[in-house]
């Protein structure tokens, strides 16, 4: 998680990628990038 934000230093649009018991768990990746003030989009 911590590596994820130097990612999203541009402008550009970044694809991650991320299996499901990541993802919402209350200390998942969802939660933790929404609480950075991320806004995430699934496709």
């Amino acid at each position: 998680m911590k590596q994820l934000p130097t990612l999203f230093e541009n402008d550009e649009t970044t694809f991650v990628l991320a299996g499901a018991a990541h993802l919402y768990a209350e200390e998942g990746l969802v939660t933790s990038l929404e609480k950075l003030g991320y806004t995430l989009e699934q496709l």
